[in-house]
């Protein structure tokens, strides 16, 4: 009985062993190239007294994320625009005395992991996306403004956002625990993928209540699980290995708890400001709790809807944006 029973123990570790993740798919032959444009190089090469033609060149070389960059992230204008020079020069003066620039180089002098992180959960978008279109990438300082940023055609990525936790300007800027463990090199693939899908499928609103959010936020994750199969999931979900197990552990108690206090259908601020936006914790639950409670059950029901629809392409997924319909079609029962 016993030699039995280490057999069937090992059988049964094994068998755990060999579970194959859905995602981890052969895209090898899908074709992308990306190449990340330094941003954040070439800009601190400017010099006053040859200003006119340098950011000509630099017009000519990013063209539309400059104009991007400079208005929308650096909020300076666009370079045709009188005294843009001398913002900009400001701006520069700035990072320079901070040693912005510098750090930054330091920590990340070059960027090939990060591309070829890029390049590979681009090929996982290609495949189950194939008709849509890849992003130019590029690289930048914003001073602590944003992280990463869209328009219809790039994506930016201020790599001042990504010093890691030690960071003294994080210190200085007395962030949050919950963000400064985000604001690591390792989180940019997450981030950029994020943004792309939410640049490609932004929210639509049927009712703004707090299922919406959980579904729409819940096709995010379960991409993000698409996209990146070889990322932590911890990563992907911006929280501790603790928080996870505590939110696998308590999925059914999250549903239940959002069920008794008539919380699916809610469409006050608060309760969607509490289930779904990030922080420490989610604070109707303990400390130990994961952020973006709901988020994690939104991502469950979505889990469940495409195994009982297996038939449905992610394209179909994304741009089903009945929540109520897909809540039922799923038979989600934790």
């Amino acid at each position: 009985m016993k030699i039995k029973s280490i057999s069937i123990l090992f059988l049964m570790i094994l068998s755990s062993c060999s579970v194959k993740n859905k995602f981890d798919i052969d895209v090898s032959n899908v074709k992308v190239d990306i190449k990340i444009e330094r941003l954040d190089e070439d800009l601190f090469k400017f010099k006053p007294d040859d200003s006119e033609a340098f950011l000509k060149n630099l017009s000519l070389k990013y063209g539309s994320f400059f104009n991007l960059y400079t208005s929308k992230i650096l909020n300076i204008g666009i370079f045709t625009e009188p005294d843009f020079d001398q913002n900009l020069g400001k701006f520069i003066v700035y990072c320079e005395n901070e040693k912005i620039s510098e750090n930054v180089q330091k920590s990340f002098p070059k960027l090939d992991t990060l591309q070829n992180s890029l390049i590979s959960a681009f090929k996982h978008y290609k495949y189950y996306f194939p008709q849509n279109n890849i992003p130019h990438i590029y690289s930048c300082i914003s001073a602590f403004n944003e992280s990463v940023f869209t328009d219809s055609a790039s994506v930016g990525i201020a790599l001042d956002k990504y010093l890691g936790t030690k960071s003294q300007y994080y210190h200085r800027l007395d962030l949050d625990n919950y963000l400064k463990r985000k604001m690591i090199p390792e989180m940019i693939p997450v981030d950029v993928m994020r943004a792309w899908i939410q640049s490609e499928f932004p929210f639509s609103l049927n009712s703004d209540n707090l299922l919406e959010n959980m579904i729409y936020e819940g096709k995010i994750q379960y991409l993000l699980d698409a996209f990146l199969p070889a990322v932590s999931d911890t990563l992907k979900w911006a929280c501790t290995a603790k928080q996870f197990e505590w939110a696998k552990k308590n999925e059914k108690n999250i549903w239940t708890f959002l069920v008794e206090q008539k919380k699916i259908f809610s469409s006050e601020k608060s309760d969607i400001r509490s289930f779904i936006s990030d922080g420490p914790f989610t604070v109707p639950f303990s400390k130990v709790s994961m952020p973006r409670a709901g988020v994690r059950v939104g991502y469950k029901i979505i889990e469940a809807y495409m195994k009982q629809n297996s038939g449905t392409s992610f394209q179909e997924m994304m741009t089903e944006n009945d929540a109520n319909k897909i809540l039922s079609d799923s038979h989600y029962n934790p």
